[in-house]
């Protein structure tokens, strides 16, 4: 037990914050416990972490988009069906919207840190059976529980983040993990280039275990690293394990070399904390206003999203094969269209930090709107306009992308946060069903599609709360005044899954 009566924990209240009360009656929240320890080598080590799932997904992902016109002519497909062509890009996607619904089952049931140990452990093992698959039959079946597997840790990965990172620095923590898609891009990309610089050929199964590198170096990286040790605070908090919470807190402190923010256990801590939401009364919960509003809204940004991602995953390689306006190979060009989101990345960081959620995203989406306009360059023999539309897209999708994945974070609460972001992830997965059936049958038609899409995101995303620089909270009911708690500022202002800064509330000591 610790010696300062300020920094040993007495009684832990579990309602709209998680609230640490020390013997000499001093309160904190979870949230103010992390801006007080700051942003240090914790943080960095659960970003690379949570980043590297990203980076596998999209590497794994964007690999099988690559490989289409080499596994065609492998199994001799048929080359004038769209459907036919694109039959294990379809059944990846529809894992991997399956796995991101799993995702908040687990998430939100057993901690954020299991769907990615899965993801992992998946991804290696489904790769290792492409690389060996006999016939086409057992490729699809492989790039299904690819995906399934792929999808299961993403919104894990991505509240994780939001989680642990001081609200200041929330929006550009999560900006700059756009980086991993572009890193998932450019691992695809350099592979291609260096083994099947035309897209087709017989290499393509090294391609394969090409794509398995990254999540087996990162799932090296999760058992040695001491943050894999504990869940978020905020999760622990939430299900009223004092014992792990403390000792992440103190964990993130020792990381980040404030030993003057570690906290001490009291023998006997009161616990008082809500109920858990079963599975049935969070998705109720999804069904109420305004959360209903907010569902609807998110899932038409989601949707936009993924098609943007995943169907210009797409259609980059087949756009380059064809055009040919550089004449350099196609894997070349491919690298080289992925290397362009690294300049988004600190536009999106830079946008992020500085606007609200809001005007950053109705900015990007705008631009990017205009940019897949210009897209229609390339294949109509118009290298400035299409170059134009390729920097364009490139340069501001990465905003769009990100404040779309932290939105979730800052609308929903602790309680449903990993559950809603799942649903809301599903519904945008079917932009990636979409996705390989519309680009292949026709480009023109997918262009024009996603450029209307991005334009009624900005207008959508007008009917969510700004939420930048709040503080996560637990859940969204009307503060309780029972108990000998006071009702605040802060409550009082609650209304979603974030909250603006309050007065001090006083809880007093169980017993």
């Amino acid at each position: 037990m610790s010696s300062d009566p300020e920094r040993s924990v007495s009684h832990l209240h579990v309602g709209q914050r998680t609230e640490l009360v020390s013997r000499g009656g001093g309160v904190v929240t979870v949230s103010e416990k992390i801006n007080e320890i700051g942003f240090g080598l914790y943080q960095i080590q659960v970003t690379i972490l949570c980043s590297g799932f990203v980076i596998s997904e999209a590497a794994c992902l964007q690999t099988a988009s690559g490989l289409s016109s080499a596994i065609t002519n492998h199994f001799e497909l048929s080359s004038g069906s769209g459907l036919g062509k694109s039959m294990h890009l379809m059944l990846a996607f529809s894992g991997f919207a399956i796995g991101t619904l799993a995702s908040g089952i687990c998430g939100d049931t057993y901690g954020r840190r299991y769907p990615m140990l899965i993801g992992y452990l998946g991804m290696i093992g489904c790769a290792l059976c492409l690389f060996m698959a006999p016939t086409y039959a057992m490729l699809c079946m492989g790039y299904f529980g690819l995906g399934c597997f792929a999808g299961v840790g993403v919104p894990a990965a991505l509240i994780t983040v939001a989680e642990v990172t001081p609200s200041r620095l929330r929006g550009v923590t999560n900006a700059a993990m756009s980086i991993s898609f572009v890193l998932g891009e450019l691992w695809a990309a350099l592979g291609l280039r260096m083994i099947l610089p035309d897209l087709v050929g017989p290499a393509w199964r090294s391609m394969v275990l090409w794509s398995s590198i990254p999540p087996f170096a990162l799932l090296v990286f999760a058992i040695l690293s001491p943050v894999s040790t504990f869940d978020t605070p905020p999760f622990l908090g939430v299900r009223g394990r004092t014992t792990e919470l403390v000792s992440a807190i103190n964990l993130m402190a020792d990381m980040n070399r404030k030993p003057q923010c570690r906290m001490a256990l009291d023998d006997n801590i009161a616990v008082d904390k809500q109920d858990i939401l079963s599975v049935g009364e969070a998705l109720v919960k999804l069904t109420t206003w305004p959360y209903l509003l907010y569902v609807g809204v998110l899932n038409l940004m989601f949707f936009a999203k993924d098609l943007a991602f995943y169907g210009m995953g797409i259609f980059w390689p087949l756009a380059w094969q064809s055009s040919h306006l550089g004449g350099m190979h196609p894997a070349t060009e491919l690298m080289l269209t992925s290397a362009l989101g690294l300049p988004g990345v600190a536009m999106a960081m830079l946008l992020m930090f500085t606007l609200p959620r809001r005007i950053a995203f109705s900015l990007a989406g705008i631009a990017c709107a205009i940019g897949v306009a210009c897209v229609h360059g390339i294949m109509d023999a118009e290298a400035p306009l299409g170059v134009t539309g390729v920097v364009l897209f490139k340069l501001f999708y990465p905003t769009v992308q990100m404040t779309t994945f932290l939105l979730p974070s800052e609308v929903f609460s602790t309680q449903i946060r990993v559950w809603s972001m799942a649903i809301i992830c599903f519904f945008g997965r079917f932009g990636t069903l979409l996705a390989p059936v519309l680009v292949n049958y026709n480009k023109h038609a997918f262009l024009c599609t996603l450029s209307t899409l991005m334009f009624a995101a900005v207008m959508a995303v007008w009917c969510l709360p700004e939420t930048k620089d709040l503080e996560l909270v637990n859940s969204a009911s009307k503060p309780d005044s029972d108990k000998g708690r006071l009702a605040t500022k802060k409550d009082c202002e609650s209304q979603y899954g974030s909250t603006s800064e309050g007065l001090p509330v006083k809880v007093p000591r169980a017993g």
